[in-house]
């Protein structure tokens, strides 16, 4: 019996065969997907088609409305231009009643005022004139830069209003108008950058104003009382007429507006100081009539004056030297010439630095002749004739400084204040011959004395003598000049002072007490300086190389000089 061999498959082939059955399947669904593919894209194709064919529809039809458009008649368009205006009428109508029914509003921070509010009424914010007048432009825009101001916004809505609750009057003023407190909006502002308006000012100004306008009331102005039949006159009468009615418009002043002129003419006019050297000395701190109107004539033929001026030349000098002399406050100098601060402050400004230059020739450093002719005896006995100065330093109380480094630089260890330093050379006869410029209460006596801005070194001659206090340790810069200071003993280290050390200090102080005697009555004569002083007076102006308060104190110590002086030529001392 015979058998068949078994057959066993080679892995090769089955690997090859397994191969090509995954290859069949794998061909078999790329063929799958392809066909897939190949619909999609024809779908998509038909698709597109169909759109283009749509919009190709839509094209037609809307050549065909334009066609039918153009063939109607002229009247169609007037008809529906007249359908459109009517539209527009609607809509404005419908706008407006939509404007009426939210109400205007008021643009203050914090109103609520409404157009609907009765009572209340409401103005808009100026605007700017663009025509007109130079002035009229420029007003308008201040104007309108200050409402902006005081109703504190920047950008404005169309509809914004300000009410009448924010007036004095209910109304803003007019445009000319602007010293009037309604100019601009000043009531209810609800902050408090805005300062309420003063009313006094616009007062003044109407009473001024008050005699030019009023007229003759037995005039008759009524152009209905006019007889035509009664205008045939004489031209000559008429004339006569006409200037007396001038005349009796401008010479009808009421009698208060009277009375206040005359009053001021007469207060504090030359005929009011004239023999009565007590009120000279009371006003001005001069000695006599003759050298207070000696002082008037050299300073006044340099102010300019005008008949516009509200007070006199003299009646001007007059209250300059009040402000010195007697420290009044400029409102109440104001309230006593019956003028306005401003006004007040104007006139200080004047005279001050024109003063200052024209008195500045009294401080003189005088020549050794005239010291020789004119030392004490009280001097001669002790040091010679070569003394020719007395030196020392006082301060001015000032109001502290906002600016740190000025507070810093202002400060006195000496006085516990906020200071200005002068350093001040007086004659042995007790006049003064020097007046530095104002230093910081900081700043020692040797730098004061030693700086070449003082020029304090640049008087010395050889041979000169000088009298100081202990602060003052310019001995060295002093010898180069050869010149000599004398100043009281140190004690350099030692328990007492020698028995000659003792005599010399007690002589130089009892000849230097003269310089203390001489700022004493610079202060109790000008009380200007008993009270802390601005601090705007430190500052220099455009027109002013000087600060304000060194130009008074310039003026103050010429004003002393013109005093008799404090140390007598014989040995017998006595006081003011």
């Amino acid at each position: 019996m015979s058998t068949s061999p078994v057959k066993i498959p080679c892995p090769l082939q089955t690997s090859i065969l397994r191969f090509l059955a995954h290859f069949s399947r794998q061909c078999s669904a790329f063929n799958l997907q392809s066909s897939i593919f190949s619909l999609q894209s024809s779908l998509q194709a038909s698709i597109f088609n169909l759109q283009a064919s749509m919009f190709n529809l839509q094209a037609s039809m809307f050549n065909h409305q334009a066609s039918m458009f153009n063939l109607q008649p002229s009247g169609s368009n007037v008809q529906s231009s007249v359908f459109n205006l009517q539209s527009s009428i609607k809509s404005s109508h419908a706008l407006s009643h939509t404007v009426k029914n939210v109400g205007i509003f008021t643009i203050r921070l914090g109103c609520s005022q409404k157009s609907e509010t009765p009572g209340v009424k409401l103005f808009a914010v100026p605007s700017v004139r663009l025509r007109g007048c130079d002035k009229s432009r420029s007003l308008s825009e201040t104007r309108r830069r200050l409402w902006l101001q005081r109703i504190n916004r920047k950008e404005l809505p169309n509809a914004a209003r300000v009410c009448n609750l924010h007036f004095a009057q209910g109304f803003p003023a007019d445009l000319m108008d602007e010293l009037h407190p309604d100019w601009a909006p000043s009531l209810n502002l609800g902050h408090q950058s805005c300062v309420a308006v003063n009313s006094k000012r616009y007062d003044r100004h109407l009473t001024r104003r008050a005699p030019l306008a009023e007229v003759n009331p037995n005039v008759d102005l009524n152009v209905e009382n006019l007889n035509v039949e009664n205008l045939n006159v004489d031209i000559e009468e008429s004339d006569e007429a006409e200037k007396s009615v001038h005349v009796s418009c401008q010479t009808d002043i009421t009698s208060d507006v009277m009375d206040k002129l005359e009053k001021r003419a007469q207060t504090y006019t030359l005929s009011y100081f004239e023999g009565n050297d007590r009120k000279v000395r009371f006003y001005f701190g001069l000695p006599d009539y003759i050298t207070m109107f000696s002082v008037f004539e050299l300073v006044s033929q340099f102010i300019y004056h005008s008949s516009k001026n509200a007070l006199s030349l003299f009646q001007e000098f007059v209250l300059v030297m009040m402000r010195l002399r007697l420290n009044l406050l400029e409102d109440d100098l104001a309230d006593r010439f019956d003028i306005s601060q401003g006004t007040v402050s104007k006139i200080l400004d004047k005279w001050i630095p024109v003063m200052a230059k024209c008195l500045e020739g009294l401080i003189v450093w005088p020549s050794r002749e005239t010291l020789l002719r004119s030392t004490p005896e009280c001097f001669r006995k002790s040091f010679g004739s070569h003394v020719v100065v007395i030196i020392d330093c006082f301060e001015v109380f000032i109001q502290r400084p906002s600016d740190l480094l000025a507070r810093a630089q202002t400060w006195s260890d000496y006085k516990h204040h906020n200071t200005l330093k002068y350093l001040i050379g007086v004659t042995p006869q007790g006049t003064i011959s020097f007046i530095s410029r104002g230093w910081g209460g900081r700043s020692s006596d040797k730098y004061i004395t030693e700086s070449k801005d003082c020029k304090f070194l640049d008087m010395l001659l050889p041979g000169d003598v000088i009298l100081a206090d202990r602060g003052f340790t310019i001995t060295d810069s002093v010898l180069q000049l050869q010149a000599q200071i004398i100043m009281p003993s140190f004690m350099n280290g030692r328990s007492q002072l020698s028995t000659h050390d003792v005599v010399t200090s007690n002589e130089i102080s009892n000849v230097r007490i003269h310089v203390e005697r001489v700022i004493g009555l610079l202060k109790r004569k000008f009380l200007f300086f008993s009270r802390p002083l601005y601090t705007a007076l430190m500052q220099t102006s455009k027109m002013e190389a000087e600060t304000r308060i060194d130009n008074i104190v310039k003026i103050c110590c010429a004003l002393v000089n013109l005093c008799p002086p404090i140390v007598p030529m014989s040995d017998t001392v006595d006081d003011e």
